[in-house]
Order: structure tokens, then sequence, then C-alpha cells
């Protein structure tokens, strides 16, 4: 418990001298570090539960993986930043919102055949249980059209969350949240719980870059948000029954037993996965076995660890699955290539559709304290669709402000 609470305390100092060399609270590593620190609270909460002995291995590798982040952001970054604010007309917006509404009428229609066609209920635990089965063994039950047509919910939600959180009187509030509102049930009918995850971080850490600033009031709105998705994100996990028995040892599950898992793994002989990547660039290989059968596809799901009193959990970091496959020397390098790059892509952020897709990664990057989506979702065709449908979105239906103001919309 000692080397928890220490490491609590350095993450919190670290966090502190970050913020206080570049003055800015839009660094990726500011994200990285408040989430770990976060689940290092729980981590210490959960562990008068679980009662393991912590490894001080724990300690220094996810403070020299966190530093080498930060070693390589400062390289690069830059904090200058002009915010502009985008438009659309309402013509447009309805548009939108119809193709949106379309998404989910025939998400809802081809679930609820699937769901008839294998004999299940209505219910919702039994149909959350089903569904993510279904997924978990690897079957498709969407076609490609339904699914384009998800993508293009789930882009449209992001950039009218851009939309509403810009500095500016609002115009098309409830068009926008309708969108918004499609987007979470398309993303509670994927089961992909983290989801709602991602857009939490992608929310704030938009809010901050307009705003520079967090406010006592916001302070509480994004607090009230956050443990709202926490809650959404416990329920539907014990609907499906992969959750604990009760909402208390779930939730210290989620948010706190990946370092405790990942203590244990640091513990035990360090063996190297036989494949490149192999848990690290999971989406990459399962992109590749898709033309080349034969070519080992990775794994995404982990096995588990269990607990000394009693509790498991399969998730441990993403960090352990950087060591898995590369060693510690490995996970390193990788933490310092990954920092450069958020360090040069800040550059870019003058412009709305760039700043999107960075507040998008940065969520992805803010989830590292429970796995490595940041490097497993790279370059999969799920998300090379997401983005492909954002940057087509915003294309097509919006348009800078100043690019408004000069000739207006056709």
């Amino acid at each position: 418990m000692t080397i928890l609470i220490l490491m609590l305390i350095t993450l919190i100092l670290i966090l502190i001298l970050n913020y206080a060399v570049k003055k800015d609270l839009n660094m990726a590593s500011n994200y990285l570090l408040i989430t770990f620190i976060t689940g290092n609270f729980f981590a210490i909460l959960g562990n008068y539960y679980w009662k393991e002995v912590i490894s001080p291995k724990l300690y220094f590798v996810v403070l020299f993986s966190i530093i080498f982040f930060i070693i390589g952001e400062h390289f690069l970054y830059n904090k200058s930043s002009s915010k502009k604010n985008i438009v659309i007309n309402n013509k447009r917006l309805y548009i939108v919102a119809t193709i949106s509404l379309i998404s989910l009428l025939l998400n809802i229609y081809h679930t609820y055949q699937v769901l008839m066609a294998n004999g299940y209920s209505l219910e919702l635990g039994s149909v959350w249980r089903f569904l993510r089965i279904y997924k978990f063994h690897g079957e498709d039950i969407s076609n490609y059209f339904v699914s384009i047509l998800v993508f293009f919910s789930h882009a449209a939600g992001y950039i009218s969350i851009y939309y509403l959180l810009q500095n500016i009187k609002k115009k098309n509030i409830f068009l926008n949240l309708f969108i918004i509102g499609i987007m979470l049930i398309n993303f509670a009918l994927s089961t992909d719980r983290s989801n709602f995850i991602y857009l939490l971080f992608y929310t704030i850490y938009l809010y901050l870059y307009n705003y520079k600033q967090l406010r006592i009031k916001s302070l509480i709105t994004v607090m009230t948000i956050g443990a709202f998705t926490m809650y959404i994100f416990i329920y539907f996990g014990n609907a499906r029954s992969f959750g604990q028995s009760n909402m208390y040892q779930s939730f210290l599950i989620y948010s706190g037993s990946s370092l405790v898992s990942f203590s244990k793994f640091l513990e035990s002989p360090l063996s190297l996965n036989n494949y490149i990547g192999e848990e690290t660039f999971a989406g990459i290989r399962i992109l590749i076995n898709r033309f080349i059968p034969t070519f080992y596809e990775g794994k995404y799901f982990l096995e588990f660890v269990y607990f000394t009193n009693s509790g498991s959990t399969n998730i441990y970091t993403g960090l352990r699955s950087f060591i898995k496959d590369f060693g510690h020397l490995g996970n390193l390098t990788l933490m310092f290539l990954m920092g450069i790059t958020f360090g040069l892509f800040s550059r870019y952020r003058k412009k709305p559709l760039l700043l999107i897709i960075y507040a998008y990664f940065i969520s992805k990057i803010s989830y590292l304290f429970l796995t490595p989506a940041i490097t497993t979702s790279l370059f999969t065709i799920s998300q090379i669709f997401q983005i492909g449908c954002i940057i087509l979105i915003y294309k097509i239906f919006y348009r800078n402000e100043n690019r408004y103001l000069q000739g207006g919309l056709k």
C-alpha cells in the first residue's frame, strides 16, 4: 500500500511540474497523468479489499514510462493556438440529423432481427449479454451499409460536441443535442462501453481548449458528467454479467484494478510474446489477417488475474502490452515516440477539423491507464472509417466562421 501512496504523491508532483513548465492544460501528458493519478487513487481504495502486495517495480515502471512520454511531447509541443468557430446552415444540419436518425433506426432493426433469429428476449440484460458474447467471439452482426451509417452518426456527434462547446451564441442547440443523443444510443448498441469514456475525455479536452480555465461551476459539471459516464459504464457491464457482484466492487475493478494487476504482472518472470506487436498492434494484425488468413491476428482480450482476497480482472494498463511485446526498453521507446507524435501534431490544432481529430486521439491516450487503445485501434478499419467520416462530414456540411462571414454558405 505504501508503494501506491508514494506513487500517487509523485504523480501529482510531476503533474504540477509539467503544468508549471508550459502553463498549458491542453498537453496530452497532463491527461495521461490525470488518468493515472485517478486510477492510482482508486487502486489504493480497492486494495484495502483485494489485499495484494504491491511490487516496487510498479513505481519505477509507471513513472519512467510517463516521464519518457513527457520528454517526447516537450520536444515538439507548441502551446500557441487560435480558436476558430465553425458554422452550418439549418438545411445542412437537418440533413446530418436525418442521416444520423436513419443510422439509428437501421441499427435497431438489424439488431432486433439478430436477436429474434437467435431466440433472445428484449430484456436489457439479455440483449447486452447476447450482443457482447456474439461480438466477443468475432461474430459480425452488422452489415457494411449499417456500419458505415453508424460511423457517420458517431462522427456527426463528435462534430456537434465541438460546435456546442464554441464560445459563441448557441444556435441549433436542440438539433445538435439530438445528433449527440443518437450517437450515444449507437454507442450502447455496440456494447463497447469504452466509447463512453473516450467521449468523456474528448469533451473535457475541447472544453478546456476553448475556455483555457476550469471554473468551480464547470468543475462540478465535469465531475457530474464523469460520474454519470462511469455509472453507465458499470451499469451496462453488470447488465451483460461481466461485472462484479455489486456497483461499488465494479467501480473499483474498472477504476483502480489495472495498476494492482499490472503489479502482479511485473512480479512474474517476463516472457515476451511470440509475434511482433501481438497485443500492442492487435488491430493492425487483425486487419492483415483478413487478407492473409495465415497471419496471426494478435489478441485484444488478455488472461484474467485473480486477487488474494477476491475479485478478478483482465485489465493491466496499456504498459503491460508494450512490455509483453517489446520488453522494458521497447515500452520506454514507444512512450517517447508517442509523446513526440502528440507534440508534433499539437502544432496543427489551429484548424477546427484537425483539433477535432487531435481531441479524438487525446481520448485514446487518456485510456492508457486501462488498455493500449491508442495503439490497438491504430489503422484498424473502424478507426479509418471513423476518421474518414469526420473529415467527410466536416468538409461537406461545415465551414470555418471566417469563410462564412466572407461569402456565406451556399
